[in-house]
């Protein structure tokens, strides 16, 4: 026969699994082990997963970019241009196309990147300072 205190414990150890799950589209999942993405149930990978649409990923490896999943360039340096990735160090993003830095102070002008301590840009055209 089965001891009282057994028995308790094995209902609250079901009752406390049974309380720790979600709902995620028409399925529950446990989100100790599991992600909802996007009505999807998923594996975590680790505790630095994210989601991308319906695709469970490690954020820190991986980036989202406009709903594709991506290998980062580097730690803490990638960044998404639409669907391109590109290290945000030595590159950046003007008008959606990836451009390289001409110096560490740059910006965007339109389409092009300029270094801002020579030069501005006005109208859409990098002119002298």
């Amino acid at each position: 026969m089965m001891k009282i205190a057994t028995l308790l414990c094995v209902m609250f150890g079901l009752l406390a699994r049974r309380i720790r799950r979600r709902d995620c589209g028409n399925r529950t999942y446990d989100p100790q082990f599991q992600i909802c993405c996007s009505g999807k149930v998923r594996t975590r990978i680790g505790s630095y997963t994210k989601c991308c649409r319906t695709i469970a990923y490690d954020h820190r490896t991986r980036i989202c970019c406009s709903g594709v999943v991506k290998r980062k360039p580097g730690i803490n340096t990638g960044r998404c241009c639409r669907y391109n990735v590109y290290n945000s160090q030595y590159a950046l993003c003007c008008a959606g196309r990836v451009t390289m830095k001409p110096t560490k102070r740059s910006a965007c002008c339109k389409y092009r990147a300029y270094d801002t301590d020579n030069f501005r840009c006005f109208k859409g055209k990098i002119l002298p300072k």
